[in-house]
């Protein structure tokens, strides 16, 4: 993931933050204790980290809207969902489809009534006002209730050897831990 329009590294770096690099991946997007910080900060302020989430969410919008009509429609909708849901899977902080869904037709049928909810003005269509709405909430509501706690692998000395070794206990005992993912 590309860091959007430079805003990434941009500004002044708070104290006791590493310094953002401006060009590749942003933190957030490839390390978990990052991830963490930045999803938490998102959503609880007005910053850098909220208009990165509003350009984040952005991106999933226009590569959802495939017939480039400024919509979702139904149809769209599942790959809009789950373009989004992929940057906190990667770091294990959502199930994936599969286990919450077990198969295709029931992820499309939940989604279809996940629809109907945002689709607010009842027709058929999602602006990106109510998809970013909608996503903010959701998002808020899932951060209320992440663990904070994370192993920050750029800092282990800090975590010290016995958590390092309970986490690597978890990974490799528990594969629907968040330290196996």
């Amino acid at each position: 993931m590309q860091c959007f329009a430079g805003i990434c590294g941009g500004g002044v770096v708070p104290a006791g933050r590493k310094p953002q690099k401006t060009v590749g991946a942003c933190p957030w997007a490839t390390e978990s204790v990052a991830f963490k910080r930045w999803v938490t900060d998102a959503v609880s302020q007005n910053g850098v980290e909220r208009a990165e989430l509003y350009a984040f969410l952005t991106e999933c919008f226009k590569d959802a809207d495939t017939d480039r009509d400024g919509f979702v429609n139904a149809d769209e909708f599942d790959f809009l969902v789950e373009k989004a849901a992929a940057l906190p899977r990667r770091f294990g902080l959502a199930p994936s489809w599969k286990n919450l869904y077990g198969d295709i037709a029931t992820r499309q049928a939940s989604r279809a009534k996940l629809f109907r909810v945002i689709d607010t003005d009842k027709k058929n269509l999602i602006g990106i006002d109510n998809w970013i709405q909608y996503a903010f909430r959701h998002i808020a509501e899932k951060v209320s209730t992440m663990p904070l706690k994370t192993l920050d692998f750029e800092n282990l000395q800090a975590s010290g050897k016995s958590n390092f070794l309970r986490f690597l206990r978890t990974a490799v005992s528990d594969k629907s831990s968040v330290e196996y993912q």
